[in-house]
């Protein structure tokens, strides 16, 4: 080891001093050099912390729009499941109504003719006044029932009565054809003149 030593030393010895001069000028820029490695060091070190916030904010925004898509997600599988409903319930309601149409069809088929008769040719006050006796209808049956019917029943209670008057009147008539021509004129002419 000291040996090579020696000759190191001895090799520095018969170097020219152009090379201590270029060793001594390295050795003296050597603190520049470092300083600015540190100032390179330190804005690549800021820029990697810029970096870093920036990717932090960027998690974050993407946990946002994560938290989002997931009440997205779940409003959407419940609007499924309410729209799976719905169309249940209107499988049901179809299921219901399709025997009930088509056991109505033919007699509807039937009745479309007179339908569209009806259509084209009722006016809004008929069926205003429909309305009005249809409203109606509840008095007018209580007035049949209370008054009408009672007052038919008697009718055929007084037909016999009836009867006989007509037969009376009409024996008052013959009777009256019996008597004197002076008496059925003065009933003709009542102030006497002839």
């Amino acid at each position: 080891m000291v040996m090579s030593s020696l000759i190191r030393l001895s090799a520095l010895v018969t170097r020219p001093a152009s090379t201590v001069l270029d060793a001594t000028a390295a050795l003296v820029a050597l603190p520049r050099r470092v300083v600015a490695m540190v100032i390179e060091v330190e804005q690549t070190l800021a820029a990697v912390n810029a970096a870093t916030a920036r990717t932090d904010a960027l998690i974050d925004r993407i946990n946002g729009i994560t938290t989002k898509a997931e009440g997205a997600v779940l409003a959407a599988s419940e609007t499924v499941g309410a729209a799976a409903a719905a169309v249940e319930l209107a499988s049901t309601i179809t299921a219901t109504a399709a025997p009930l149409l088509a056991s109505y069809s033919e007699p509807l088929r039937r009745l479309e003719p007179a339908v569209r008769r009806l259509a084209e040719t009722t006016d809004m006050r008929e069926v205003d006044a429909l309305v009005k006796l249809i409203d109606r209808l509840p008095r007018l049956v209580n007035a049949m029932d209370d008054d009408v019917m009672p007052l038919l029943d008697r009718l055929d209670q007084s037909g016999p009565d009836l009867n006989q008057l007509l037969d009376s009147v009409s024996d008052l008539n013959r009777m009256a054809g019996r008597l004197p021509k002076v008496f059925r004129r003065r009933r003709d002419n009542p102030a006497g003149k002839t």
